[in-house]
C-alpha cells in the first residue's frame, strides 16, 4: 500500500457482518497513516445483527469519500409489523 497510496484512495471491504473503520500504517514509518478502510455492513442477518448497507459519495476530483450513509432494517420490528423499513 505504501508504494501505491497516491493511487489507492480508500479500501472498501465487506463480508464480516459488521461495520467499522480501520487505518493502514506505513511499514517503514509505523507512526504514519497512509490510508483508511471502511468495512461495510452486511445485507444478511449473520452474527445476529440487523441487515444493513452503505451508500458512499465520492468526490470526483480527489476520488475520496465525502459522505457515508448507513441504512439498516430493524428485523424484529419488520417481523412484528410485516413491513420492512430501511432507516
Amino acid at each position: 500500500m505504501e508504494r501505491y497510496q497516491h493511487i489507492v484512495r480508500v479500501g472498501l471491504y465487506g463480508h464480516t457482518h459488521d461495520q467499522y473503520w480501520s487505518v493502514t500504517k506505513s511499514v517503514t514509518n509505523p507512526d504514519k497513516v497512509i490510508g483508511f478502510n471502511q468495512v461495510g455492513p452486511s445485507g444478511t442477518t449473520g452474527m445476529f445483527e440487523n441487515p444493513s448497507y452503505a451508500l458512499v459519495d465520492i468526490d470526483e476530483e480527489t476520488m475520496m469519500p465525502i459522505n457515508w450513509r448507513i441504512f439498516y432494517m430493524d428485523l424484529e420490528q419488520a417481523n412484528l409489523t410485516g413491513t420492512p423499513e430501511w432507516v
